[in-house]
């Protein structure tokens, strides 16, 4: 079995009320909604972003190699790591725009990810879910993928038998990756990591919507981009 407890992380939490004007329901449209639904990823996934703290760029850049995008000419997510951190809230990483791979370190946010490729031009907007209802009704509905940024637990390191995380053990560090699908049978999200495809059934694990819920209440975040411009809601 392959030990995982020596991966990286790097999400940063860096909250802004301004997101609350961005919510993920404004964007959402009447839909029928199916008991479950996954989308496909393509063949150049999962990543792998090994012992760096880049999770955010290959979550994002998951975001969009997965459909319904599949962009594929999205480059390296270490490249996009390299961008992005000039374009987040966190000055002292910007030095590492000029690093090799295994020097890429110090993190950044979710939102900082999503700057930047809206800087790139392959993003128009983005907005965020309030709770794990906002992401069920946009993964179920047809709208696309899901960035999520949460606390990581160890146990999340060490899936049971049915490719499940389970909350507990401490925090070991921030992480993003993305939801790819909901079961409503199950009540659980379907969630592709950025650790290769020795993890989970290749990079796939569960999670189950009460874990989520806890998540996304500690500081977590849970984003998506639409193609067309977006403008602020009242908060």
């Amino acid at each position: 079995m392959t030990d995982f407890t020596d991966r990286g992380f790097g999400r940063l939490p860096a909250p802004d009320a301004r997101d609350r004007q961005y919510p993920m329901r404004a964007a959402l449209r009447p839909v029928a909604l199916p008991a479950q639904r996954y989308y496909a990823t393509g063949p150049q996934l999962p990543l792998d972003q090994g012992q760096t703290g880049t999770c955010v760029a290959h979550a994002w850049t998951g975001f969009l190699l997965a459909a319904p995008m599949m962009d594929k000419s999205v480059p390296s997510a270490f490249d996009t790591y390299r961008g992005l951190v000039l374009e987040d809230e966190f000055p002292e990483n910007d030095v590492e725009a000029l690093l090799p791979n295994a020097q890429l370190q110090y993190g950044s946010s979710v939102r900082g990810g999503a700057k930047y490729f809206q800087s790139q031009g392959r993003l128009k907007s983005y907005v965020w879910a309030s709770g794990v209802e906002d992401m069920r009704r946009w993964l179920l509905g047809g709208f696309g993928t899901v960035v999520l940024g949460t606390e990581w637990h160890w146990n999340m390191s060490e899936l049971d038998r049915a490719y499940r995380a389970h909350l507990g053990g401490g925090i070991a560090g921030g992480h993003a990756y993305l939801c790819i699908g909901y079961s409503t049978p199950k009540k659980m999200f379907r969630c592709l990591n950025s650790w290769g495809p020795t993890f989970g059934a290749h990079g796939r694990f569960w999670i189950h919507q009460d874990d989520m819920a806890i998540l996304l209440a500690a500081q977590g975040e849970a984003a998506a981009a639409v193609e067309q411009a977006i403008p602020p809601v009242s908060a």
